[in-house]
């Protein structure tokens, strides 16, 4: 006699980009229902067994399987925004993304600077089948879990010293390199960029500001400068921090190698090349002096493969997201810029099942840290 056990998800559970293509997995926002089939398959039963099906939240009432018939069992849960029970205590609350990356170390202690490792967050669906109290057959399905959150404050930059740069002041030149003005460009912390099943990508846009001074006597500095256009090359640049002991605060990358046991991980995404146009000034006073000022606006695409971890952080792993600017501005001299610009990246799910139809239950969580491998 054998029993197998199988779970499977409708096909409006989101996946990744050819999924059914290439294996990958299914994807679950945190805070969000899931919904799904658990199919127990008989084989050779000669006689009846009496079983209880377990998955996760849910305890069907026990039956007797007496034939070779398949057996459906449907499903559904709310996947927790936050870890409860002790463990909450020792690694934090929030429910991490799921993650897999390789690392190299940014600690100071000699004994592992030669160290490389692997860190892996992962989640299971699991159900099993019980008969007269012992597990007869159990199996788990693995699933990507992107964390979910409400749109959080901008990035106290005073907490991350030299990560990014909001502003950058250069000298316009002519081709004689004769300096023409001053050039302040300023922006800040742009919207998020907003995944979801129901659209491909996400776009975000980013304020540029432009501040202009003569240096030039007379009263050519009360006239307004020529129109000003650039070139910009922006991409995504995500940073991981994994901490191998438990954290009170996410460490920022220059302080990373004082943490004890503190690895950093950088990644960059496809650049792209825009250029842009700044119409109008308008004139500021500042005492004596004239100060022309301008903006425009620069849109961010970004049409990943596969979606972005989202921005999170926890006790042992973060991650956090900036947009690297490099802009050379033309039109009353030339001037090379870059700015570094912090970005959240963010998952917005669909709710598959009501409210009200989601079972919830209070149990005993286990108190299990999550496991690294190195």
């Amino acid at each position: 006699m054998t029993i197998t056990l199988d779970i499977s998800f409708p096909s409006t559970t989101p996946w990744n980009p050819g999924h059914r293509k290439h294996g990958q997995l299914p994807i679950f926002e945190s805070g969000r229902a899931v919904q799904g089939t658990v199919v127990v398959s008989p084989k050779n039963l000669r006689t009846p067994i009496s079983g209880i099906i377990i998955n996760l939240n849910v305890t069907y009432p026990e039956q007797q399987f007496i034939s070779n018939v398949d057996q459906c069992y449907r499903f559904r849960f709310l996947v927790p925004n936050s870890i409860t029970g002790p463990v909450s205590n020792k690694y934090g609350q929030d429910m991490p993304s799921s993650l897999n990356i390789n690392f190299s170390p940014a600690s100071h202690r000699a004994a592992i600077l030669s160290s490389k490792g692997t860190c892996s967050i992962d989640y299971r669906i699991r159900a099993q089948f019980l008969a007269e109290g012992r597990c007869v057959v159990d199996t788990s399905r693995p699933f990507t879990l992107l964390a979910s959150q409400e749109r959080q404050p901008p990035v106290c930059i005073e907490d991350f010293p030299g990560e990014y740069k909001l502003s950058a002041l250069k000298t316009l030149r002519n081709p004689l390199l004769r300096p023409t003005g001053r050039l302040h460009v300023y922006s800040h912390e742009p919207y998020p960029l907003e995944f979801s099943p129901e659209k491909e990508g996400a776009a975000t846009s980013v304020r540029l500001r432009l501040r202009y001074e003569s240096l030039k006597n007379g009263d050519t500095k009360r006239k307004p400068p020529p129109r000003l256009h650039g070139i910009f090359r922006s991409n995504l640049k995500a940073s991981t921090f994994i901490s191998i002991e438990p954290q009170r605060r996410s460490p920022a990358m220059c302080d990373a190698s004082a943490f004890p046991f503190t690895f950093e991980t950088r990644k960059s995404y496809p650049s792209q090349l825009r250029r842009l146009c700044f119409p109008r000034w308008t004139p500021l006073e500042m005492g004596t002096e004239t100060i022309w000022e301008t903006e425009a606006e620069l849109i961010f695409k970004c049409h990943n493969t596969s979606y972005l971890t989202p921005s999170f952080s926890s006790m042992l792993v973060s991650r956090r997201y900036s947009l690297k600017l490099y802009m050379v501005i033309s039109g009353h001299g030339h001037a090379a810029l870059k700015l570094e610009l912090p970005i959240q990246v963010g998952y917005t799910g669909r709710r598959f099942l009501p409210s009200e139809e989601i079972i919830y239950t209070s149990g005993p969580a286990e108190d299990m840290p999550p496991a690294y491998s190195s």
